[in-house]
């Protein structure tokens, strides 16, 4: 079944974190999309991440300064809040996703460097879905 995917970072266990700036790369900053296991929108499995994370986050995933509000979340977002894009598709390492990002805007770049430690990524996306058990975990397994 289709479902709608959102783990916001400090919710979920399984949110993302921008890590740092990239060794030699001014302005690049290497970012954990997502963790797999438990979410608050369903289990995220390691295989499932490996082999979609690619296609699911591109090179060029937009990337917004906050949540979307109602209206927002049907029209892709307000682009106002555009901050950022993904460099790189994601890649599967350490049972996560990562990416490398860049924040072209000065003011945004230092904002990021200055809240490095107090925000996070979240993410917002359509699934594949069903229900079933990994480990002590019952419920919406993400199956692509």
């Amino acid at each position: 079944m289709t479902t709608k995917l959102n783990e916001l970072r400090g919710v979920s266990a399984v949110g993302g974190s921008i890590v740092r700036e990239s060794e030699g790369r001014k302005g690049v900053w290497e970012i954990k999309i997502i963790e797999a296991g438990e979410g608050s929108s369903g289990f995220y499995p390691a295989e499932m991440l490996e082999r979609d994370g690619a296609r699911a986050f591109p090179a060029g995933t937009r990337m917004f300064a906050n949540h979307d509000g109602w209206e927002d979340m049907f029209n892709g977002g307000d682009v106002r809040r555009l901050i950022g894009k993904t460099l790189s598709p994601a890649t599967y390492r350490d049972g996560a996703l990562w990416a490398e990002a860049e924040f072209p805007i000065a003011e945004n770049a230092q904002f990021i460097e200055a809240f490095l430690e107090q925000i996070g990524i979240s993410i917002n996306t359509t699934g594949e879905s069903e229900v079933g058990t990994i480990g002590e975990y019952t419920g919406n397994v993400v199956t692509k």
